[in-house]
């Protein structure tokens, strides 16, 4: 087996790096990242119009109609995941008070925003 040199390892380093994450630097990796990425998000500063009258509470339901809710209303993916993986943090309790801070109720059901009937 023919041992590779040091400029042969750093090469095949660095393409695979090129490959994998875009770039051979931390700073080449976050300039390529795309701005949907949920990890370069911080925080969202909107919220989702979401008719609450009729629905089931689950935890599950509650982040399913804000999901679609969210997509419906153009949010992007990584909004709607930096909110969702918010929420997953501790209780049903801590849930709930998330959703609310990143909803406003709406009450005229002919919005085409959102569904009052699941699926």
């Amino acid at each position: 087996m023919k041992k590779k040199s040091l400029d042969e390892i750093k090469q095949q380093v660095n393409d695979r790096m090129n490959k994998e994450y875009g770039g051979t630097t931390l700073k080449e990796v976050l300039s390529n990242k795309k701005k949907d990425d949920p990890a370069l998000i911080n925080e969202v500063h909107k919220k989702v119009r979401i008719n609450l009258i009729g629905l089931d509470l689950t935890s599950f339901n509650l982040i399913k109609q804000f999901t679609k809710s969210a997509k419906r209303q153009g949010w992007t993916r990584a909004e709607i995941s930096f909110v969702v993986n918010k929420c997953t943090l501790s209780d049903y309790k801590h849930l709930v008070g998330t959703l609310l801070d990143y909803t406003e109720e709406v009450h005229d059901m002919h919005d085409d925003d959102f569904d009052t009937e699941e699926e």
